[in-house]
């Protein structure tokens, strides 16, 4: 096993880990399949300037996953009109919409930026 497969193959024990860093979600397609994944999700709602360090309005959503685990479950890749159904830290269920897919394919993490 080389480097990059080692590295895809532990993320099964720290990416999907969902009693250490990962959080479960449920990616939803154009044909409302529920597709079950445990990654890392992301919900800034407040920014800073890179240039001047002040704060500015403004919300990043993101949610990442192994690859290789929605592989097994589908061979379509995420697109446009799929969903991510989350849950907050207060039990509040979010359904946010996928618009954009980033795969990084050198250890197989797929990245979705979302909106709502």
């Amino acid at each position: 096993m080389n480097l990059r497969e080692l590295a895809e193959s532990d993320l099964a024990e720290t990416l999907e880990d969902a009693d250490g860093a990962g959080s479960p979600f449920i990616l939803i397609d154009d044909k409302n399949t529920e597709y079950h994944l445990t990654g890392t999700f992301g919900d800034i709602g407040y920014l800073l300037d890179t240039e001047t360090g002040l704060p500015v309005q403004g919300r990043t959503i993101t949610a990442t996953y192994r690859m290789k685990t929605l592989f097994e479950k589908t061979i379509r890749p995420p697109g446009i009109k799929w969903r991510v159904k989350v849950l907050d830290f207060n039990g509040a269920e979010h359904t946010l919409n996928v618009v954009n897919y980033e795969p990084d394919r050198t250890v197989g993490i797929g990245r979705l930026k979302l909106a709502v």
